[in-house]
């Protein structure tokens, strides 16, 4: 059954639906409406099919696009010009495309200038609504973006990018309906609080750069995506979190933290999901998680050990706790019970090194009717489901 599927699938995938444009199809892969000439060597934008939608011209040698590539191609919504040379973009390329909706230009070697007279400034006349423009180093200026101020942009793409890091006052703002930005690898230490005024941002992504504190963002009111994962923060004190009343998703792992205050959670009355892995959690205070929102929560690779003394109400508050993932997990045997007491609504309990607990029964999770336990590589079940 398993090779019939692959060679159903290799069948389909080869496919030739062209009108006209033969040649390309000959040695592309063409089917429906999406066309692909990713990895052919080729050195400029080769004539395609009217009827494309998707056009896939990825690592190639296309130093330049010129003004008539585009001219026959109204209906191409989705354009991936990744991975090449390119350097230039004729001023008027892109005009024809008034369909565009996504259009990636990463890992190029396009100035802010070609960027500003030959994209920024013409999109407004089509549909775009994500430009991916990462692996490039280029800085914005204050009239850089003007252009997509008057499109229907919603995401953008600046990751890999290790010049944007300054960023001038008001750089998104009245884009309306812009609501996803990147700055993954990125190289930055801090960002302009001034960048975010008047937006409506829904997902901001700060992953792998060099923060040391929550970078002071302005208009955070819509915001429900915050990644930071990757960085240098040491404390995240609860009152940075009053004005992220939306936020459900917090990914702060990996950067250096040493303890969680009770009012982090406390004041993300909305947070949902929770991902503290990979910091240097040593202690936690008596109630952490108290939330009546949380429905996951991350604390692998933390050097915290769970004692009775200090910890044995840190689970109480997060009754609605449904996935709860601590890896390598430190305590006492007679711990288990006293920890996950309240957590009757627990589903999945993810625990690295659960064999060296060997006072566990069945009974210890009997009010846990929900859980079952997860470890690498293997359920640990008791023989059975638990």
């Amino acid at each position: 059954m398993a090779l019939w599927c692959v060679a159903l699938w290799l069948f389909v995938s080869t496919v030739k639906v062209c009108h006209g444009s033969d040649d390309i199809c000959g040695m592309c892969v063409c089917r429906y409406g999406y066309v692909d000439c990713s990895n052919m060597d080729l050195q400029y934008v080769p004539s395609f099919p009217s009827d494309t939608t998707i056009l896939k011209l990825s690592r190639n040698r296309i130093m330049e696009i010129r003004e008539k590539d585009f001219d026959k191609y109204p209906s191409l919504q989705y354009l991936f010009l990744d991975n090449n040379r390119m350097r230039t973009i004729h001023k008027n390329a892109l005009l024809p495309l008034s369909n565009l909706t996504y259009l990636d230009l990463s890992w190029n070697d396009l100035s802010i200038q070609v960027l500003d007279n030959s994209v920024f400034s013409v999109l407004n006349s089509s549909k775009i609504e994500h430009l991916i423009l990462s692996g490039m180093n280029f800085t914005l200026n204050d009239q850089s973006l003007g252009g997509l101020k008057k499109t229907h942009i919603r995401g953008i793409d600046f990751s890999w990018n290790r010049e944007i890091c300054d960023l001038p006052n008001y750089t998104f703002s009245n884009m309306q309906e812009l609501r996803m930005v990147s700055f993954r690898y990125c190289n930055c230490y801090e960002f302009n609080p001034l960048t975010f005024i008047n937006t409506s941002l829904e997902f901001l992504d700060f992953g792998y750069n060099h923060l040391w504190k929550i970078p002071e963002i302005q208009n955070t009111t819509f915001l429900q995506i915050l990644r930071l994962e990757k960085n240098a923060i040491m404390d995240v004190p609860g009152e940075t979190w009053l004005k992220f009343s939306s936020l459900h998703t917090l990914n702060l792992s990996s950067n250096s933290l040493y303890t969680i205050h009770d009012d982090l959670v406390q004041n993300l009355d909305k947070l949902e999901t929770l991902d503290l892995r990979g910091n240097r959690i040593e202690t936690l205070s008596d109630h952490p998680f108290k939330s009546t929102s949380l429905r996951v929560l991350h604390l692998e690779d933390n050097p915290v050990t769970f004692s009775f003394i200090y910890h044995h109400e840190v689970f109480r508050e997060a009754v609605y706790l449904r996935e709860l993932y601590l890896g390598k997990f430190e305590t006492v045997d007679f711990m288990f019970e006293i920890l996950f007491t309240n957590l009757t609504y627990l589903e999945v309990l993810h625990i690295e090194n659960v064999q060296r607990f060997t006072a566990i029964t069945r009974e210890t999770f009997q009010n846990l009717p929900r859980t079952h336990l997860e470890a690498i590589a293997r359920y640990w079940t008791f023989g059975e489901p638990v």
